[in-house]
Formats: structure tokens, C-alpha cells, sequence
């Protein structure tokens, strides 16, 4: 259906690995009561709106579950327009903030939270330009409390350079603080490690619990897609290894082992079919188990 082809677009830019992978799943499932809706009306069913006001509720419990709710304008339809952090991304200064931030905007917190949590960042941003200016108005790196003379180059006393330099260990230690209760925030969010790394192999998964297969299937399923992941890094090291090949093939000029790069490339291209058929093969599968038993 279209409103939610409009979502996943937009989320997209968004969301990423497992979290966009779990998306994709819960879309599938409201797509399939989308289009479940739109044959029972053209039945002429639903007179009462109780099954389009359950459909509608699940689209809304999906955009809260995600984090979504500010790609909807106040009319509760997906806006034309992106939101203030699409069109701009957020950026600190502090390159240490900023690696946190990007590690934020992925952990999982919802758009209310984040939104929060974006304040304490610039907040954590004002102490470290605030140290910054302090450092400035030293001109130098370090200066201890025993610092006995004056500064000719800055033209401030002892007295006044031991006073910052206090002032400096106060606010030092206040960013220290900073930067812990940050990482705080990320704990409940990196514990919950994915069950894949490969977003391939996520998507197939997330899709598999959509299904009603019993535990004991799930699980087996979920062993064979351990082995497919392991099968696409294994192959996306050999077309590594062949990029590297490619190289040496063209600085060796004469000297160079062709027969060894066939080799490889043979090799390569081998794993790399029977992985896109293992693929196509898995999709297959889980495609026809979560399509079997979606009822409106």
C-alpha cells in the first residue's frame, strides 16, 4: 500500500541494519492487512470502520515502536517535508561527542528521546568550548599550582593563571562526568546485541518471526541462517582477497600470476552463485510461510 511504500522510503535515510530490518518486518505484516482491508471493502464489508480503525491502529503502533512519529505532519499523514535533522544533520565539534552521537542516533532511542538527549550533547558541547576558551586565555597546555611567576606572554599574574588553572581542573573533571553519564545512556541499547551482523540475513530473520512456525522450526531455521552468513563473509573476503589480486596483477606487470588470479576469480564467482541461489532460496521459504497464515 502506498502510505506504507511512503514509510519505508522515508525511514530509510533513517534506520539502518537490525533496527531497519525489524521495519521491514512489521511493514510487511501491516501490508498484508492493507491490502486485506481493501478487498473487504470492495466486498462491501466493514460498514462500521472497526476493521479499518484496527488497521489504522497498527500502522500508528508501528510508527511508535520505531521512532517515527516526526516524519508525520500535525494532521497525522507522512509529510512532504523532511525533518529539521534530515535537512541538517546535527554536528559537534568535539570529536569525541560527535562519535557519540552518531552511535545515538542508531542505539535506538525514540524520537522524543533523542530529541532530550540532543540538548545534554550540546550541553556537554558548551563545557568543552567553555575549557577550550580557558585553555586560550593560558596560552599554554599545562600549568601546575606551584607556578610561582607571572605569564609575560599572556601578561597575567600567578595569582590570576593559578585561578584558572583551578577553574580548569573544576571543569576538567565536570566534562569527565559529562562524558560518563552520557555513555550511561547507551547502556541498555549496546547490551542488546543483534542476532546477525549481515543485514541480509537480519531481514530473513526478522521476516521468520513473523511467521507461525513452531519454536523448534524458528530455531533450525535460525541455525541455517548462520550458516548463509557465514557463507556471504566468506565471500565477501574472497572478493576482497580478489581486489587485491586485481592489483598485484597490474604493478607485476610480466612477472604477474594470471593462472593464480583465474583461480580465484573462478573460486569467487563460484561462492558467489551459490550464495545469491542459498538466498533466493532462504527468501523463498520464509516468503511463503509469513504470506500462509496473515488473517485480517
Amino acid at each position: 500500500m502506498q502510505k506504507v511504500n511512503l514509510l519505508w522510503e522515508k525511514a530509510k535515510k533513517r534506520l539502518s541494519g537490525s533496527k531497519l530490518a525489524d521495519l521491514y518486518a512489521d511493514l510487511l505484516v501491516q501490508d498484508k492487512h492493507e491490502a486485506a482491508l481493501k478487498k473487504y471493502r470492495t466486498e462491501g464489508m466493514d460498514k462500521d470502520g472497526l476493521k479499518e480503525a484496527q488497521v489504522n491502529a497498527g500502522f500508528r503502533e508501528i510508527i511508535e515502536k520505531h521512532g517515527l512519529d516526526d516524519l508525520f505532519d500535525t494532521t497525522g499523514n507522512l509529510s512532504n517535508e523532511l525533518p529539521l535533522d534530515e535537512e541538517k544533520k546535527i554536528y559537534f565539534s568535539d570529536q569525541k561527542l560527535q562519535s557519540m552521537w552518531k552511535r545515538a542516533e542508531q542505539a535506538g532511542f525514540s524520537a522524543r528521546d533523542l530529541e532530550k538527549l540532543r540538548d545534554e550533547f550540546w550541553h556537554q558541547q558548551m563545557k568543552v568550548d567553555e575549557m577550550n576558551f580557558l585553555r586560550k586565555e593560558m596560552d599554554v597546555e599545562d600549568i601546575t599550582d606551584n607556578e610561582i611567576e607571572g605569564s609575560k606572554k599572556t601578561g597575567k599574574s600567578a595569582e590570576q593563571l593559578k585561578q584558572l588553572n583551578q577553574e580548569m581542573k573544576k571543569k576538567n573533571k565536570d566534562i569527565k562526568a559529562g562524558y560518563y553519564d552520557l555513555e550511561g545512556k547507551f547502556d541498555k541499547f549496546d547490551k542488546e546485541e543483534p542476532e546477525f551482523k549481515d543485514s541480509r540475513v537480519y531481514q530473513l530473520w526478522a521476516v521468520a518471526q513473523k511467521t507461525d512456525w513452531p519454536a523448534e522450526e524458528l530455531q533450525s531455521f535460525k541455525e541455517e541462517l548462520k550458516h548463509f552468513e557465514t557463507r556471504l563473509e566468506k565471500h565477501e573476503f574472497l572478493e576482497n582477497q580478489l581486489e587485491r589480486s586485481a592489483d598485484s596483477l597490474s604493478e607485476a606487470g610480466e612477472n604477474a600470476n594470471h593462472e593464480k588470479h583465474r583461480k580465484l576469480e573462478e573460486k569467487t564467482s563460484d561462492l558467489g552463485y551459490k550464495v545469491k541461489k542459498l538466498h533466493n532460496d532462504l527468501k523463498t521459504r520464509v516468503g511463503k510461510a509469513f504470506s500462509g497464515h496473515l488473517e485480517l
